[in-house]
């Protein structure tokens, strides 16, 4: 056509070289300044959605990392909680240990301490009331020893010429068959008899008059004796009366195991009075009376405080009335273990040297608690006074009580870590369980297992030193949860190696798929630099040899 304007071949040849040279300028010129030899699918589709998919899995794991490192400080956590745990269960332990020497150097005693002057009256037997043939019967009885129990008896016989000396000595020779001392009588400066249970163990004496005699006659012998104001005509349940007085070493009563009539299981403390059973499914409350019936309770022979025992009062309202009443609660604190159904009355003042317990009644048959006596015991006078129960304590009983005061703070410490020891909202001390992801489609993991490390989820019990038993059980916890704790602590120090080790293959494992992205899409920037230098180089020449073409032509023109 006449409007077209013809090239040369070689003209439009040259033309194009520039074009093209042109996209490999702008193509390695974006290389170089993005740093990438593929931008974008349209580059290198296989390079570009493999690299893609590299990277993916990286941020993935990269995420997971974040997760892991949160794991290694939870762990962490826990494995300082475990070392402040194993010191204060280290230092309970010292505190059981003192204890231990304490109540073995100085052990509880119980008391009987009678109010007659017995070397006034001689020869013993002349009295009215003492006869030859009269014995006391002593019984010695562990008070950690797993009812029924059957008690090994040991009698002295009054004897035509004995003094309160020779009755003394009679007593004390008892130890010489015994497995160890277990027994001690003295006089007081006043000269009254006073019978001691020297090791801790729970003492009863029974006054049993020589034949068959009434029972008045067994409760002359004990108030002839000094014991009037103790000792009690006892009903054993199977129809037979004995005149008794019971002490019990230590700073703790217990009562034998209660049980609700109605279902045969261990009393709670919702359970009326008048549900309560002993072992044998003898009722113990049989005919309360609101308005006579009375649980009475005093401290160092002091007035006896009455609570009303009538059968709509609960376990629970029984203890209220006691830990409410302001002679007592100074002195003294009622409690209920629900797990053995006992109840438990014991001192809080270091001071305190006996508590007494008992009952007043017009029930013809009224069972009592029968505070570390191990089974019930049956009133069958009418109104009758207190039993006496002692509860002394030795010569360190200040030293044991601080020590009691101390083991507890130790727990509620122990309990203050195992609260305080959580990071981000997880505690592996208290039953949490720590879930740590290992690759991206979360089924390669690792589950570190929480414990309790509470108190009582160590397996410790509230302080009861009253005994060397009591301290040494105490101690016997103490090693046990050291042990449970330190198998922990080696447990998670196992964890969080694993943990650590993950971490760091993670880390590598995402820098070895960057890597590998990279290789796919990262220009080289040193080649990309040549290839600049040589396609600029490149476009001059072709700018050069197109103006040399241009020349060629325009000389043919100048001909005409």
């Amino acid at each position: 056509m006449a409007n077209n304007i013809v090239l040369g071949s070689s003209l439009k040849d040259n033309l194009l070289s520039i074009v093209n040279t042109q996209r490999a300028l702008d193509r390695t010129t974006l290389r170089l300044a993005t740093g990438l030899k593929v931008n974008s699918a349209l580059d290198n589709p296989q390079n570009f959605f493999a690299a893609h998919s590299l990277d993916s899995r990286a941020s993935d794991l990269q995420r997971l990392l974040d997760g892991i490192g949160q794991s290694v400080q939870t762990i962490k956590e826990a494995e300082i909680g475990t070392q402040a745990l194993s010191k204060l269960i280290e230092q309970a332990d010292s505190v059981a240990q003192q204890a231990v020497e304490l109540t073995g150097q100085t052990p509880t005693e119980g008391r009987l301490v009678g109010d007659v002057d017995l070397r006034s009256l001689g020869d013993l037997t002349s009295q009215a009331g003492i006869n030859v043939g009269d014995q006391l019967v002593f019984s010695f009885r562990d008070p950690d020893t797993i009812l029924p129990y059957f008690p090994v008896l040991r009698q002295v016989t009054f004897a035509a010429g004995d003094t309160a000396d020779s009755l003394v000595a009679n007593i004390n020779a008892i130890n010489n068959v015994l497995p160890e001392p277990a027994i001690r009588a003295s006089l007081t400066k006043n000269g009254s008899l006073e019978i001691s249970s020297i090791n801790g163990d729970i003492l009863n004496v029974e006054f049993d008059a020589a034949g068959a005699t009434p029972d008045s006659t067994n409760l002359a012998l004990a108030n002839q004796l000094g014991f009037g104001d103790v000792a009690q005509l006892l009903g054993d349940g199977f129809g037979q009366n004995e005149v008794q007085a019971t002490v019990v070493a230590g700073r703790q009563l217990t009562s034998f195991q209660l049980f609700d009539t109605a279902t045969n299981r261990v009393a709670q403390r919702s359970d009326r009075l008048s549900q309560l059973e002993g072992a044998n499914n003898t009722l113990l409350f049989f005919g309360l009376n609101a308005a006579a019936d009375t649980f009475q309770i005093g401290v160092d022979g002091g007035q006896a405080q009455s609570i009303v025992i009538d059968g709509n009062r609960t376990i629970q309202g029984l203890i209220d009335a006691i830990n409410n009443n302001p002679s007592l609660s100074n002195s003294l604190e009622a409690d209920f273990n629900e797990e053995t159904g006992q109840l438990i009355i014991r001192a809080i003042d270091p001071t305190v040297e006996s508590i007494e317990t008992g009952l007043s009644s017009n029930a013809i048959t009224l069972a009592f608690f029968g505070f570390n006596v191990g089974a019930p015991i049956y009133l069958v006078n009418t109104d009758t006074d207190s039993i006496r129960l002692g509860s002394v304590a030795g010569p360190a009983a200040e030293q044991i009580a601080q020590l009691e005061s101390d083991y507890d703070n130790i727990l509620e410490q122990i309990d203050g870590i195992a609260e305080d020891a959580h990071f981000r909202g997880i505690n592996l001390l208290k039953e949490d369980d720590l879930v740590t992801f290992f690759n991206e489609d979360r089924n390669n993991s690792l589950i570190t297992e929480g414990v309790d490390f509470t108190a009582s989820g160590l397996g410790f019990d509230t302080a009861n030193f009253n005994t060397n038993a009591g301290a040494v059980l105490a101690v016997g916890h103490a090693n046990a949860a050291l042990n449970v704790v330190r198998d922990f602590g080696q447990s998670i120090a196992n964890d969080l190696s694993v943990v650590q080790t993950r971490r760091s293959f993670t880390e590598k494992t995402i820098n070895t798929l960057k890597a590998g992205a990279d290789d796919l899409t990262v220009a080289d920037q040193n080649k990309e630099g040549a290839n600049l230098l040589a396609v600029q180089t490149r476009q001059a020449l072709a700018v050069t040899v197109l103006s040399l073409v241009g020349q060629q032509q325009s000389a043919i023109l100048r001909i005409f």
